[in-house]
């Protein structure tokens, strides 16, 4: 799966080779720790909105926000591998 808008909301101050394909599998890795409820979000945010989103999920556009806002920032934990290549 291609992550691109995940990508640029990971990195949209930072150099990264985001094509790479060694970024792309440490990408998928590192999405793979995250919740099964938070990997479907950041899935389904490729392509739809926080609405859409959330009537598919069967919750709340708020609470779509935040699930995505936190897989976010814990992907961008400096611990990460992403910030490594």
């Amino acid at each position: 799966m291609q992550w691109s808008e995940l990508t640029e909301k990971l990195f949209c101050r930072r150099h990264t080779p985001r094509d790479s394909k060694q970024f792309q599998a440490a990408l998928e890795q590192e999405i793979a720790t995250l919740t099964s409820k938070q990997q479907r979000v950041l899935e389904l945010r490729e392509d739809l909105t926080h609405e859409e989103v959330a009537q598919q999920l069967g919750t709340t556009k708020g609470a779509i926000r935040q699930i995505e806002a936190k897989a976010i920032r814990m992907l961008r934990h400096p611990r990460r591998r992403l910030f490594e290549l």
